[in-house]
C-alpha cells in the first residue's frame, strides 16, 4: 500500500512539472500595428504562418497556456489615441507596441513595468539602445527593430574631386573633401543644410555626436547638456560650412525635401539619411534629371579628432509591458513581449529589409549592402540619444532649427544657438 502512494505522490509531481510556466491560463492583450513584415524571401522556417507575427504569438501560446487577443492601433493620426482610450476606459494592453516617440507617453514607472528579473537577455540589446529605455536604472520596455541614419556618400563626386575617404574619417578630412569638391567639381557641394523646419532633424543632429556633444546626459532628460563647447564646435561647423560655400546657399528657407532632391540629383557627396531615400536618385533618372544612376555608400558621419565614432540615428518600435497587481500577468506579458521583440522577430525583419536589429547576436540583414552599412555602424558605434523616448520630445524638436535659421541668415551669433537652444528645452522639460 505504501508502495502505491509513494508511486501515486511521484506521478503527481511528474504531471505538476509537465505543466507550462503560466499553469493557469491567462488573456494576454497585445496593442501594436496592423502585421505588415512579409517573409523574406527564400527564408523556409515559417511554420506555415502567414507572417512572423502569428508564428510568434502561436509559439507564445503553446509555451504557456495562455490566449493572446491582438488589438490593432488607429495611426490615422499618428497619436497615441489607441492606447489612451484604452487606458481611459481602465483596460490598459498588457503590452503595447509602437514607434518609441509615441511609447514614451506611457514608458513612467506608475504605469510600465521594470523588465529587470523578467526578461534574462537584457544584455543583448546593444548598449546605448539599452540606455534610451532605462530611467534610474530599471528597464522599461523593449526594444525591437529600427529605422537607422547614416552618412550617404555619392562615390562618383568623390572620385571626381580626386578625393578617397579614409578608414578613419575625421572632421579634418571632410573639410579637406569639401574644398576639393569646391575646386574640381564645379555646381556641386559637399553636403546640404537646411533649417526651414523640423522634419528629418535626424539627417544633421548625429554631426553634434560627432563633435563629441549629446542632448542629454545617459538617462538623466531633466536637462539638457549640449551647452558645452563641443556643442558649440558643432554650431561653428555648420555656420562655417554655410559661409565657405560647401552647401548651397540659402538654408534657412530650405528643407529636406530639397536636401533629398539635390542629392538624388547628383549633387551632394555627403548627406545622412535612410536607405529608402536612396530612391530619389532612380527618380531623377526617370525624370530624366539624371543621366545616369551614380556610386553611392554609406559610411558612419566623421567625428572630431580625439572623439569616438559618431553613432547612428535611430528609431526603434519599442515593447512596453503594463505594470499589473498580478504578477503572473506581468510574467506573462513580459514573455509575450520578448517573444514579440526578440531574436527571431528581429532576424526576419531584417533579413526582409525593413529594419535592423537592435540585438547584438542578430547580424541578419537584406543582403542590401547599403542596409549592411547602416547595420555595421549601428552595431559598432551605437546609436544617438535624442530624447526620442521622452514625453516632450516633440516640444524640444521644434527648438533647433529656428535658431540656426536665425544663424544662418546672419540674426543670431554662433555663439548665442546653444544658450537660447538650452534655455527653450529646459524650460519645456521642467514643465514651464
Amino acid at each position: 500500500m505504501e508502495d502505491r502512494k509513494r508511486i501515486a505522490i511521484v506521478v503527481l509531481l511528474l504531471a505538476v512539472l509537465a505543466l507550462p510556466a503560466f499553469a493557469k491560463p491567462l488573456e494576454v492583450t497585445l496593442l501594436c500595428g496592423p502585421y505588415s513584415p512579409k517573409w523574406p524571401d527564400g527564408y523556409t522556417d515559417t511554420g506555415g504562418f502567414a507572417s512572423i507575427e502569428q508564428k510568434l504569438i502561436a509559439a507564445y501560446e503553446a509555451e504557456t497556456g495562455n490566449k493572446v487577443k491582438v488589438m490593432t492601433l488607429d495611426l490615422s493620426t499618428g497619436s497615441t489615441m489607441s492606447i489612451d482610450a484604452l487606458v481611459a476606459a481602465g483596460t490598459p494592453p498588457n503590452v503595447y507596441a509602437d514607434f518609441a516617440g509615441r511609447v514614451a507617453k506611457y514608458m513612467v514607472p506608475q504605469f510600465a513595468l521594470d523588465l529587470r528579473g523578467y526578461v534574462k537577455d537584457l544584455n543583448d540589446i546593444i548598449p546605448s539602445v539599452r540606455e534610451l529605455v532605462t530611467k534610474n536604472g530599471a528597464v522599461y520596455a523593449l526594444p525591437g527593430t529600427t529605422w537607422g541614419v547614416a552618412m550617404c556618400v555619392n562615390d562618383t563626386i568623390l572620385e571626381e574631386a580626386g578625393y578617397k575617404l579614409p578608414k578613419d574619417w575625421t572632421i579634418d578630412e571632410f573639410l579637406k573633401a569639401a574644398t576639393l569638391i569646391k575646386a574640381k567639381v564645379p555646381g556641386k557641394y559637399a553636403t546640404f543644410l537646411f533649417a526651414e523646419n523640423q522634419s528629418s532633424d535626424q539627417w544633421w543632429m548625429p554631426w553634434f555626436y560627432a563633435f563629441g556633444a549629446r542632448v542629454y546626459a545617459p538617462g538623466d532628460y531633466s536637462k539638457t547638456v549640449i551647452n558645452t563647447p563641443k556643442g558649440l564646435a558643432a554650431v561653428r561647423f555648420f555656420k562655417l560650412l554655410e559661409d565657405k560655400g560647401y552647401a548651397p546657399p540659402g538654408a534657412a528657407g530650405l528643407d529636406d525635401d530639397d536636401a533629398l532632391a539635390a542629392w538624388g540629383m547628383g549633387k551632394v557627396a555627403f548627406l545622412g539619411m535612410q536607405v529608402g531615400h536612396t530612391a530619389a536618385m532612380q527618380s531623377a533618372v526617370d525624370q530624366k534629371l539624371l543621366d545616369k544612376p551614380f556610386k553611392f555608400h554609406f559610411a558612419a558621419f566623421p567625428h572630431a579628432k580625439g572623439e569616438k565614432p559618431t553613432p547612428a540615428a535611430a528609431g526603434p518600435t519599442l515593447y512596453l509591458v503594463h505594470k499589473d497587481k498580478n504578477d503572473a500577468m506581468n510574467k506573462a506579458a513580459a514573455r509575450l513581449a520578448w517573444y514579440m521583440s526578440g531574436p527571431e522577430y528581429q532576424k526576419v525583419v531584417a533579413l526582409g529589409g525593413v529594419g535592423y536589429p537592435t540585438r547584438k547576436s542578430i547580424t541578419a540583414t537584406s543582403g542590401n549592402p547599403r542596409d549592411e552599412e547602416i547595420a555595421a555602424v549601428m552595431a559598432k558605434n551605437g546609436v544617438c540619444d535624442f530624447g526620442i523616448v521622452t514625453q516632450t520630445f516633440s516640444g524640444v524638436r521644434a527648438q533647433m532649427f529656428p535658431l540656426l535659421a536665425e544663424m544662418y541668415t546672419g540674426k543670431l551669433a554662433p555663439e548665442a544657438v546653444l544658450p537660447k537652444y538650452e534655455k527653450a528645452v529646459n524650460d519645456i522639460l521642467s514643465g514651464k
